[in-house]
C-alpha cells in the first residue's frame, strides 16, 4: 500500500526534532511532568497554563495513543478521538485547548496522523507503532517483518530523517 501526498513536504529544525524526542521519550517511560516540560518547552501547551498534569494529560494523550504501548489496535473510534480532542472548543477539554499552541512542524504532523490513523481505524491495523517509531528516534532494530527486509537490503542506515540523522533514504523496497 503506497500514499502520495503531492506538495505536502516538511522539513524540521534538529531542535524541532530533538522537542518530539523529548515528549516521547517522556511517554515511553511515564514520567508525566518530563512530559509537561517537554510540551512546554516545544511550545504546544503555553508556559504557565493552570491545569494539574494529570488534566492535562487525560486529554492530551490521545493525540499520542498509538505509541503509548508496545502494540495498539486503531478503531474508528480511537480515530475520532483523537481528532475530537485536538478540535475541542467547549468544556475542559476547550478550555485545555485554548492553553495550547502550534508549533513549527505540528500542523504537517498533526494531518499525517489524523488522515493515517482515519485510514488505519477503517483497516483495524494492529501493529507495534511505538517500536516502528523507535526505529526513526533512537535508531532501534527493525520490530516488523518489513523493517527487517528494507534493513537487509539497504544496510545500516536504513532508516534516515531529511535531517541526516542516520544516512540515506533507501528506495530498494520500490518494486
Amino acid at each position: 500500500m503506497g500514499f502520495v501526498d503531492f506538495g505536502c513536504i516538511a522539513s524540521f529544525e534538529p531542535e524541532t526534532l530533538t522537542g518530539f524526542v523529548a515528549i516521547l521519550d517522556a511517554l515511553f517511560s511515564r514520567d508525566l511532568e518530563r512530559w509537561r516540560t517537554a510540551v512546554t518547552d516545544i511550545g504546544i501547551l503555553k508556559a504557565g497554563a493552570l491545569f494539574t498534569t494529570g488534566e492535562l494529560y487525560e486529554h492530551m494523550r490521545w493525540f499520542w495513543a498509538p505509541v503509548l504501548e508496545p502494540e495498539v489496535t486503531f478503531t474508528p473510534d480511537l480515530a475520532a478521538e483523537m481528532v475530537r480532542r485536538n478540535a475541542q472548543t467547549s468544556g475542559a477539554g476547550g478550555e485545555i485547548n485554548r492553553h495550547c499552541d502550534i508549533p513549527p512542524g505540528m500542523v504537517f504532523l498533526t494531518r499525517i496522523n489524523f488522515g493515517l490513523s482515519g485510514l488505519l481505524g477503517a483497516l483495524g491495523a494492529r501493529g507495534p507503532w511505538r517500536g516502528i517509531i523507535q526505529e526513526y528516534t533512537h535508531d532501534h532494530a527493525p520490530c516488523t517483518p518489513l523493517g527487517e527486509r528494507a534493513a537487509a537490503v539497504c544496510g545500516d542506515g536504513w532508516v534516515w530523517l531529511a535531517t541526516g540523522l542516520t544516512s540515506r533514504p533507501c528506495y530498494a523496497l520500490q518494486g
